[in-house]
């Protein structure tokens, strides 16, 4: 018999958390903290195993994360939080539930078609790639670093600097943030992430003294070994012109030197950066994970 009902931060620690993936405990927080977020817990004969996270967006639900724990899969389980989820929804008068969802793992797993089964429309979404501090990425990095030095040196050569978030004065990070919302897209500001910014990792270039892009390294929860490349933003001034390359590179360089994996995510739609990361990178030793999003009408 599997009973879903909600849940809170305080619950999952103490009766969810065990047997879950790292991350479930990192979106868990994130929509937990939300005050339009919800979170729902599965038991299985009474045995916590599976939560399901997201929060309200408008007339949209958007369901963030699902996590069953391994002996539990294929039980109905990941259905069960699924079809609560489209019911809270209802009930909430929301028009749309959007879900995210991973490739199959394995041949058994058939929740994309589930889903599409279910009246889900699929959309492809977003591609995340992981690169380990290998001997190989490390060449690759190096034949990178060498094919855009003559870009580099140029924006040097016109006054753009940049510098790592701890080396910043308060009046830099001070104009930096106030500008959040109106240069620079607000749905990038790390200060509203739940991660752990990594200040020695995370760059920001300027011109004349001012802010122009940034890139922001963070702590993957449950993989000290990992970074993801969180937040790159370019000012609405010098959108197109290359002034991201220096603030990438920097921070993409400070996390291999410190033997780290590098993850980073483009959306599919993202074509320039797309062809950046992976056509000219070119990291040889790498896995990669695509996410799909579903979206049902109510």
């Amino acid at each position: 018999m599997i009973e879903i009902h909600p849940i809170n931060i305080i619950e999952y620690v103490l009766r969810f958390d065990s047997g879950l993936p790292g991350l479930a405990g990192h979106f868990v927080r994130q929509c937990g903290l939300k005050d339009n977020g919800f979170l729902l817990g599965a038991k299985h004969n009474g045995v916590p195993c599976g939560v399901a996270a997201g929060y309200d967006s408008g007339q949209t639900s958007e369901l963030v994360y699902i996590a069953v724990r391994d002996e539990y899969r294929q039980k109905g389980v990941r259905r069960s939080l699924i079809e609560h989820c489209l019911e809270l929804a209802r009930q909430a008068g929301k028009k749309s539930l959007k879900l995210r969802g991973t490739e199959p793992q394995t041949s058994t797993d058939y929740f994309g078609e589930y889903l599409q089964k279910k009246g889900f429309i699929k959309y492809p979404s977003t591609v995340t790639t992981i690169a380990p501090p290998s001997d190989a990425n490390k060449a690759n990095w190096a034949a990178f670093i060498s094919r855009i030095n003559v870009p580099l040196n140029n924006l040097t050569d016109k006054g753009f600097c940049t510098v790592d978030f701890s080396q910043a004065t308060p009046e830099l990070l001070q104009e930096l943030y106030a500008r959040i919302g109106t240069d620079f897209p607000a749905w990038l500001d790390p200060r509203k992430s739940t991660n752990q910014m990594m200040p020695l990792h995370s760059f920001i270039t300027t011109y004349r003294g001012s802010p122009v892009t940034y890139c922001v390294a963070a702590t993957i929860p449950g993989s000290e070994h990992t970074a993801i490349v969180e937040y790159m933003a370019v000012s609405s001034g010098f959108i197109n012109k290359g002034v991201f390359l220096p603030s990438l590179v920097s921070c993409v360089e400070s996390l291999i030197t410190a033997g780290k994996k590098v993850a980073w995510t483009v959306h599919i739609g993202n074509k320039s950066m797309t062809k950046l990361m992976h056509n000219k990178l070119r990291f040889s030793d790498v896995t990669v994970k695509y996410q799909d999003e579903y979206w049902y009408t109510l």
